[in-house]
């Protein structure tokens, strides 16, 4: 049966390609982001284009409402809009900081509670959450956004209790490291630190270039995004990647301080084997 979706960050990467597929498995797709010069190409496949800044209620509205007055309901929203800002904990700015949880967590919350009165109106729904492995795990370098992921992963376990009785499902998508280019915003992020940091700085440049050139493509997240969208029973959660799968087992079968010591010094191996 053919669906209406809404995909958030739709100017590339996961988003771009969901975007996509959905589209031409011909399910009406709006994908939204900021920069709607990147999503152009999209509109060869049928995908609707619209501007969206998840950190502006306004604009989060006016997306949801034009999507209302041409559809009359949305069936599944998928919450892919985010990004990483990677640094020292000590020392990155409140900004940056505040920055990231406005898209990560809080346009998150702003889309939901503008869609979510529709769906439950309907009795039916479905929202999906693109967390990730790092809501489980989280290693030197990306403390806060590791926190945001966590912070994601918390509010869509709640969720989902809340809203289930109104027919509404929600799902986690968790990949690990994955070919993206993610990496490149995240450590071109990365501010001005003070000297006792430069040497773990630069191994975990090292790790996390490393980490991502060796990550699979996006094919198995995308193909985990597009089955949680249109199977009739979704599961709570998809861990899309071999790493996601193994190490939140690993950190659990290691204990905390185990599990941290050795992901500790992973990343400084990382820097003496490119010495």
């Amino acid at each position: 049966m053919k669906k209406v979706i809404c995909v958030t960050g739709g100017s590339s990467g996961f988003g771009y390609e969901v975007s996509k597929i959905l589209a031409l498995k011909g399910h009406t797709v709006y994908a939204g982001a900021r920069n709607i010069e990147k999503m152009e190409s999209l509109k060869d496949f049928g995908v609707h284009v619209l501007e969206l800044n998840v950190t502006k209620e306004s604009s989060v509205k006016a997306f949801v409402d034009h999507v209302i007055k041409n559809e009359s309901y949305i069936d599944v929203l998928i919450n892919n809009a985010g990004y990483g800002a990677y640094g020292v904990s000590e020392t990155q700015s409140l900004s940056s900081i505040q920055a990231m949880y406005d898209v990560n967590v809080f346009g998150v919350i702003r889309m939901n509670q503008q869609v979510i009165p529709y769906m439950r109106e309907r009795r039916q729904g479905r929202i999906i959450q693109i967390a990730s492995l790092v809501s489980h795990v989280s290693i030197p370098g990306i403390s806060h956004y590791a926190a945001t992921k966590h912070a994601l992963r918390s509010m869509s376990e709640s969720l989902r209790s809340e809203i289930r009785p109104f027919g509404i499902d929600v799902v986690q998508i968790e990949p690990g490291a994955v070919n993206t280019g993610f990496e490149e915003v995240a450590l071109g992020l990365i501010e001005p630190t003070h000297e006792d940091y430069h040497h773990f700085l630069s191994s975990f440049k090292t790790f996390i270039k490393k980490s991502y050139k060796k990550g699979p493509s996006p094919d198995s997240t995308v193909k985990a995004m597009v089955k949680a969208s249109l199977i009739k029973k979704p599961k709570w959660v998809y861990r899309t990647t071999l790493d996601a799968k193994i190490y939140p087992i690993a950190k659990g079968f290691l204990g905390l301080k185990l599990y941290s010591y050795i992901s500790s010094r992973l990343i400084f191996k990382a820097r003496k084997k490119k010495n």
